[in-house]
C-alpha cells in the first residue's frame, strides 16, 4: 500500500476545502482566494507555510484548467502571486 501524501487544508481547513469544492470552474473562487491571502481585519495570524503552499497551488490549478474565466474576471493580485509562487513569467 503506498503512503498518501498529507493534505494540510483538509486535515487543519476543511471549511475551506468546502468552499473550494463549491467555487471550482467558478470565477468567484479568484475572489475566494485574495480574501484568504489579503487580512482586511488587521487581526490574522496567516496560514502556516504548507497550508499556503496548497492554497497557491490550487489556485495554479484552477487558472490553468480554466483560463476563460481569468479573462473575464481581472483582480490581479491573485495572477500576480501565483506567477510569482510558481516562477512564472507574464
Amino acid at each position: 500500500m503506498a503512503d498518501q501524501q498529507t493534505c494540510y487544508l483538509e486535515e487543519k481547513y476543511p471549511r475551506i476545502i468546502q468552499q473550494l469544492t463549491l467555487l471550482w470552474s467558478h470565477p468567484e473562487l479568484e475572489t475566494f482566494f485574495e480574501k484568504l491571502w489579503i487580512d482586511d481585519r488587521g487581526n490574522r495570524q496567516g496560514f502556516p507555510p504548507e497550508v499556503m503552499s496548497e492554497l497557491m497551488f490550487c489556485a495554479s490549478l484552477h487558472r490553468d484548467a480554466y483560463p476563460g474565466l481569468y479573462m473575464k474576471l481581472d483582480t490581479g493580485f491573485a495572477n500576480r502571486a501565483s506567477d510569482q509562487f510558481f516562477g512564472r513569467r507574464s
